[in-house]
């Protein structure tokens, strides 16, 4: 895959190979928040219109458990 940012500007390129054939995808979004949205160019199947929205991950986190003990196989 690759990529340009220009300002609020984002074009990305990624090609799907399957045997025989392949297809470029273009992306050509404006970012706004935290929202990236815009046309995407598929060859020859045409055009469309995609959103991508970045995922909020959540903080908290459980604890990380070290086993003790004899090991379990020998």
């Amino acid at each position: 895959m690759a990529g340009t940012i220009e300002g609020d500007q984002v074009k990305l390129r990624s090609i799907e190979r399957r045997p025989g054939s392949a297809v470029t995808f273009i992306f050509a979004g404006t970012l706004s928040g935290d929202t990236i949205s815009g046309p995407v160019y598929m060859g020859e199947y045409l055009n469309a219109t995609f959103t991508a929205k970045r995922h909020a991950y959540s903080t908290a986190r459980g604890p990380i458990r070290i086993p003790s003990g004899r090991p379990l196989a020998t």
